[in-house]
Parts: structure tokens; C-alpha cells; sequence
């Protein structure tokens, strides 16, 4: 893999795995990749191919992969379905070659570590699975950005990465269960164009309100870049499951996120499908004096979501977050042309419900309701807290102490405030707060 190139030379060969390439009622477990060379000297260690490439299996099916705390230690590169252990943990549809939830919840990858930098260059990467529709349990994603500069692993990853979408630190796609015991310690590396997070780039709602699940994790740093819905924890959000059902505090305390539109430390933007749902709580934080949040050249930036939405069902969700980044690469470059069709269309977008998204930061016992960051930085909507919520949705921020300095570098007009003003939109808290948003004790 010649990480001087910009684009890799012409990836082939389906089912790659650095143990096996396609695993069928077979049981892999304890097995590893090193990348230290027959003199035990830290060398470059590879799998490379086109689709389901995977450091341990290409594909499963009907076979146990547990790591037994065993690790890869390769880097992996591939097109799509491009996994640090395996390159999709789902159903695989021979016919059409995608991958789909599995229904039975059976499909599961656990107790492995991946240690190598994961590469998709159209869609799907992570550094457990590129597409997670099982369960991934006791795994996690431990980069080493202390032997080599994160920020130069990442422009390394962005010069093959920058394309693809769907990545995550873990699983670059979750609609399944991601589940560890809590306070799971991942520290990312990851580049890729939409959809960019550093445990998953894309966290979806069910079709019926089924949705994935993430449990027990933190990122510990990292460094993740993109350029629609990058997050330090997922890059887009449209589910409820990770702030309910017996969930805990989500702590993302990344090194650097940088996007063009919708960044965040923790989310890059949520925008949720409530079906049933009235109250939706999120109960996170961040805490990394050195992190940097930044929409560069671009918009919505929030240390905690860049971009907050309540919307009806899944399907919803998905087309408005699909809508916004093709707003986003027609007005490349356009800054204020970009968000106002955002805002033009958000109340066209999807329908408005009566629920209602809460933020809050509970004391916890380690400097208590804080957002501490070095900076959140963005051309229009920068928020300490949240960059910009949706004209349609309730938003409650309550208890949160901002320690975070916010800049906003340019302006617009808004002739509903001022026919001769211009505006930026930057607060300690949020960019701008409409009749819909509640800030309590804050």
C-alpha cells in the first residue's frame, strides 16, 4: 500500500482475509496478524483487496470468529466492506453481492483487537467490520498514535480514504449491536468522505423503529476527518437506541474531527427517527483540552453534535441526511449558498413531531457537566454544544458548562432579523437558538 499515492492502483479480488478469505461453518479463534517481521522488528504488514477484505476473514457464514483477546496488526485496504477482522458481519445476498442485517441476531465477531489502519475506498471500512448488521461484542479499536503522529497517520489514511464513505473506527455501518463492558477505551484513525466517526460512521434506526445499538464504549482520541456528518463518536445518528434503553454516558474525547458540514466531538449530527419515542435524553460529554472540532470551509459545528433533527421514521432520517449532503457537493465552496438550502429544506424534509431531544451532562464524578475542547471552529453555526438544531425539532440543553472557545470566520444575511446585519451564528452553547430550543442552567 504506497500511501504516497493519491489513489491506489486497481484493487481486485473478492473475499481477502489475512487468515482466511471465506469462512463457511468453520471455527476461527485465538488466531492473530503480527507486524513484526521474522527478526521480531516492527515492520509494514498488509491485506489488500477489492471487496469484503478483512484482517482476520474476508466473510463468515455460519462460523464462530473469537478472538480470544488475540489482535490484527496488518493494514487493511480494500473498496468496500473493508474490516480491521472482517470485512462484513451480516447476511451476504450471493445474487446481488450486498450485505443485510441478519434477522436472528446470530451473526457475531467478539473478543478481538484491531491494531492497523482500516482503508475503504468507496464505502464500508471499519476497524472491527465495514458493515456490522450482528453483533460485534468485546472488541475494540487501538490505533498507536504515540509511536507515529496521529495527525500524520491521518493524512497518510485521507490520501487513499478521502473517497469512501461509511467509516468507522469499529463498524463504518451499525444496524445491529455493538456492545463492550462500559468504559471500552478505542482510539481511531480514520478518513473517508460521508458518513465518518470514530467508533461508527453511520448508527441507523430500524425500519420500525428496531434500532443499532452502542454500548459501553469510549473513545479515548483519535483523529477523524471526512466531509458530511463527521463525529469523534458516529458520524450521523438516526436511532434511540444509544441514548435509551439502559444506556449510559457517552464520553468521545477526540483528538482532532475535522469536516466540511455537520462536526461534532460527539455526533456529527443527529438526526433522529423518534417513532414512538417523546423524549429522547443524551447524556454525553467531552474532555480533551488538545481536541479540536472543525468545519473547515464549511458549517455546523457543535463540540457535542453538529446538527440536531427530529424526524418520524427511519426512512425519513436516512432521505434527509442523503438530501443534505448532495446540498452540500453542489454548493462546494459556497458556504452561505449551502446552508440556506439546508434551512430552506429542513421543514420540507421530513415531518415535525412532538418529542422532544434533551443534552445534558450528568455529574459523573471527574470535574462534573463540563464540554471541554480546544476549540470548535466553522465558517457559519458554531456552537460550544450544538452548531445548529432544526427549525421543526425541540431541542432542551440543560446543565452543561462550556469550557470551549467557539470561532465562526464568516457571515451572512438574514433579512427575517436585519435587513443591513450580517451574521455568523457562534455561541458557547449554540449557534442559534430558535422558539424551539431550551436552554436550562447552562
Amino acid at each position: 500500500m504506497n500511501y504516497e499515492e493519491e489513489k491506489p492502483a486497481d484493487l481486485f479480488g473478492d473475499f481477502v482475509g489475512g487468515i482466511v478469505g471465506y469462512s463457511k461453518a468453520s471455527a476461527i479463534s485465538g488466531c492473530k496478524t503480527s507486524n513484526r517481521d521474522i527478526h521480531n522488528k516492527i515492520t509494514d504488514a498488509y491485506v489488500v483487496g477489492k471487496r469484503f477484505v478483512g484482517g482476520i476473514a474476508g466473510f463468515t457464514e455460519d462460523s464462530i470468529l473469537d478472538g480470544s483477546l488475540q489482535a490484527n496488526q496488518a493494514n487493511i485496504l480494500g473498496e468496500s466492506y473493508v474490516g480491521g477482522i472482517v470485512g462484513a458481519n451480516g447476511i451476504l445476498d450471493a445474487e446481488t453481492g450486498t450485505v443485510s442485517k441478519d434477522g436472528k441476531n446470530e451473526k457475531t465477531v467478539e473478543n478481538w483487537t484491531n491494531e492497523g489502519i482500516v482503508v475503504a475506498t468507496a464505502a464500508f471500512g471499519g476497524g472491527i467490520a465495514g458493515y456490522n448488521g450482528g453483533r460485534i461484542l468485546g472488541c475494540t479499536s487501538s490505533v498507536n498514535t504515540l509511536s507515529q503522529d496521529g495527525e500524520e497517520l491521518l493524512a497518510r489514511t485521507e490520501k487513499l480514504g478521502k473517497n469512501g464513505d461509511y467509516i468507522g473506527g469499529i463498524a463504518g455501518y451499525n444496524e445491529g449491536t455493538i456492545l463492550s463492558k462500559d468504559g471500552t477505551r478505542v482510539t481511531s484513525v480514520v478518513a473517508g468522505h460521508n458518513y465518518v466517526g470514530g467508533i461508527a460512521g453511520y448508527n441507523r434506526a430500524g425500519d420500525t423503529g428496531e434500532n443499532a445499538s452502542i454500548r459501553g464504549y469510549t473513545l479515548a482520541g483519535g483523529y477523524i476527518s471526512g466531509s458530511c456528518f463527521v463525529g469523534g463518536y458516529v458520524g450521523l445518528n438516526t436511532g434511540t437506541d444509544i441514548f435509551t434503553e439502559g444506556s449510559r454516558r457517552i464520553d468521545s474525547n477526540p483528538n482532532a474531527v475535522e469536516g466540511s458540514y455537520f462536526v461534532g466531538g460527539v455526533f456529527g449530527g443527529n438526526i433522529i427517527a423518534v417513532y414512538e419515542e417523546k423524549r429522547i435524553p443524551i447524556n454525553c460529554g467531552t474532555d480533551n483540552f488538545l481536541g479540536s472540532i472543525r468545519a473547515e470551509a464549511g458549517a455546523f459545528a457543535g463540540g457535542y453534535a453538529g446538527y440536531t433533527q427530529l424526524v418520524a421514521t427511519g426512512e425519513e432520517a436516512e432521505k434527509t441526511a442523503a438530501l443534505y449532503c448532495t446540498i452540500a457537493d453542489r454548493h462546494a465552496g459556497d458556504v452561505p449558498g449551502m446552508t440556506g438550502e439546508v434551512l430552506a429544506n429542513e421543514l420540507s424534509a421530513a415531518s415535525t413531531t412532538d418529542a422532544v431531544l434533551e443534552m445534558y451532562n450528568e455529574e459523573d464524578g471527574r470535574g462534573g457537566n463540563q464540554n471541554t475542547l480546544k476549540s470548535v471552529e466553522a465558517e457559519l453555526y458554531a456552537g460550544g454544544v450544538v452548531g445548529y438544531n432544526a427549525g421543526n425539532t425541540s431541542l432542551l440543553l440543560k446543565g452543561i458548562q462550556n469550557n470551549t472557545p467557539v470561532y465562526a470566520y464568516s457571515d451572512t444575511e438574514n433579512q427575517e432579523l436585519s435587513y443591513t446585519e450580517t451574521f455568523s451564528y457562534a455561541g458557547g452553547v449554540i449557534g442559534i437558538a430558535s422558539e424551539r430550543v431550551t436552554i436550562d442552567d447552562c
